[in-house]
């Protein structure tokens, strides 16, 4: 399944995804092509977040969190959804306890307010993950045929093909 072509549109990268997905046998190996295309996307919309230039505060019943720059980037990730396929977008802490700095670490970073910076969630979305998405059909492409044979030598040597 090299990709030597160009992809031209949307409709073409689905049709080159759902090839990748269906030579695959299992739910985990087409989760880690899915994801391996997600990865780029992801590391796209991150570069296209705005960073801010000091630390907020978050007070919320009583506490304060520290935020720190660059918080809402730290936060993007791929995420696997019920239903197999993969989903780009902010991970947001369960809890926040008094004197907590969220941002300095991506597990401990938190994009709760993704949805207030740009007014609503499918503003977030339509804004910055589309846009990472329609602009590396190819490089995403190319992760999943990475990962695509990376599966498919696995196998070929486990059984001696």
């Amino acid at each position: 399944m090299a990709n030597d072509t160009q992809v031209t549109g949307e409709r073409e990268f689905i049709q080159k995804m759902r090839g990748y997905i269906n030579a695959v046998s299992t739910t985990k190996e087409r989760h880690q092509i899915l994801k391996s295309g997600g990865m780029v996307a992801r590391n796209k919309a991150k570069k296209s977040i705005p960073k801010a230039a000091k630390s907020h505060f978050y007070h919320y019943k009583g506490k304060k969190a520290e935020i720190k720059p660059g918080n809402l980037q730290k936060s993007m990730y791929v995420f696997r959804e019920k239903t197999g396929n993969v989903s780009i977008g902010p991970r947001v802490l369960r809890s926040i306890s008094n004197g907590q700095v969220i941002g300095e670490k991506p597990k401990k970073s938190s994009g709760y307010y993704a949805a207030m910076l740009y007014k609503s969630a499918s503003n977030f979305r339509t804004k910055v993950v589309e846009p990472a998405v329609y602009s590396s059909f190819d490089k995403m492409l190319k992760a999943m045929d990475k990962a695509y044979s990376r599966i498919h030598a696995k196998w070929t040597k486990k059984y001696g093909l």
